[in-house]
């Protein structure tokens, strides 16, 4: 251990600023949670309510593991997973690179991403997949 965080962590007002600083890292995490939790329930009742029934996300990460975890609670079925990366799994569902989603039968397109969301607009647009079928969270 360094010594100074040794000594930041040993003193009372060390001590304090440190459980202070983690309560309010939790406190942000979970505000987090409930925020994102929010928008991808409403994106998810919008897009089965337009008469949607497959569903495709692109995007990976933590955002597309609570996608997936609440389309559960939807009649959707999930068809594909699409990243830039184009490899890998999420749930045991391989994911393709973007270039396959017209080759893929689905209905709606999440992007389950917060970051570049204009970039995968644009890439998705590039590759001629209509605008109304594109959904964000934001």
């Amino acid at each position: 251990i360094p010594p100074r965080r040794l000594t930041y962590i040993i003193t009372p007002k060390g001590f304090m600023e440190k459980s202070r600083l983690t309560m309010e890292y939790l406190k942000y995490s979970l505000d987090f949670y409930r925020s994102i939790k929010t928008q991808i329930e409403e994106r998810l009742v919008e897009i089965e309510s337009a008469g949607s029934e497959t569903l495709v996300f692109y995007g990976t990460g933590d955002i597309c593991e609570l996608a997936c975890l609440f389309l559960g609670e939807t009649g959707m079925t999930l068809t594909a997973i699409a990243d830039d990366t184009g490899t890998g799994s999420v749930f045991h569902m391989s994911i393709i690179p973007p270039e396959k989603l017209p080759s893929v039968h689905w209905d709606a397109l999440l992007i389950t991403s917060l970051e570049d969301v204009d970039v995968k607009r644009q890439r998705l647009s590039e590759l001629g997949i209509e605008h109304e079928k594109i959904y964000t969270l934001q």
